[in-house]
């Protein structure tokens, strides 16, 4: 990511695998002490059911508020959660599970280095291996197609030349389908944040979450 003091962008996240689409609002600030801030407000539909989530990351540590609460989550999962999701089980020394290409596109006039991720072979089968194994993706596996394992084979990464951020991410299968997308759109820099926006309403109840048990019985609290 490019050198920036404060960030905005919607960002929309497309799965053809289960039929969801989300929009996500990002701000973020780096503060000249070096502490980022950071804040996601999240829409979403779910079997016709439409949700919103809203997650703070601020001096005070990593929040996920809901209409009553504010869960301060203190937890390691929290931080390590998406890591691991990203590594996909590659561990320290092993090569990258993608074969990487650089070129570069224009699309709407704007130049991009286009980042071509191939996976090998063995490495899909190591994740294929890990998600059977997961009793979560045991339960999704019940809802897809036979020998059906939402894993891709090509990644492709559109980044701005000229600041560095990437702005989609499209992921295909096998067959050349794509499977998902995620890209940003009115993407600015350097715009004023208001402090409020990384700060807990104070009508919100205060909840610290201890454990992932904690947080995940929080959270169900506040749905009924």
């Amino acid at each position: 990511m490019a050198n920036f003091k404060t960030f905005k962008a919607d960002i929309l996240n497309t799965s053809e695998a289960n039929n969801v689409k989300s929009k996500t609002v990002l701000y973020q600030r780096n503060n000249p002490d070096g502490v980022m801030e950071m804040r996601v407000d999240s829409e979403f539909e779910v079997a016709k059911v439409k949700h919103t989530s809203a997650f703070v990351t601020n001096r005070d540590g990593q929040w996920q508020l809901t209409r009553k609460t504010a869960i301060k989550m203190e937890f390691q999962e929290a931080i390590a959660m998406a890591a691991q999701q990203t590594m996909a089980g590659v561990q320290k020394g092993e090569e990258s599970p993608m074969i990487l290409s650089l070129s570069e596109t224009i699309a709407n006039g704007k130049s991009y280095y286009l980042i071509k991720g191939v996976i090998a072979e063995e490495s899909r089968q190591k994740v294929k291996e890990m998600l059977q194994n997961n009793p979560q993706f045991k339960e999704l596996l019940k809802t897809l197609p036979p020998n059906s394992i939402p894993i891709a084979k090509l990644t492709l990464f559109r980044i701005g030349k000229g600041d560095g951020i990437l702005y989609s991410t499209q992921q295909y299968d096998d067959k050349g389908n794509k499977m998902s997308e995620i890209a940003y759109e009115n993407v600015q820099i350097n715009l004023p944040l208001a402090d409020n926006i990384f700060a807990i309403p104070r009508e919100l109840k205060i909840k610290i979450a201890k454990t992932v048990a904690d947080y995940t019985s929080m959270l169900a609290e506040d749905l009924q």
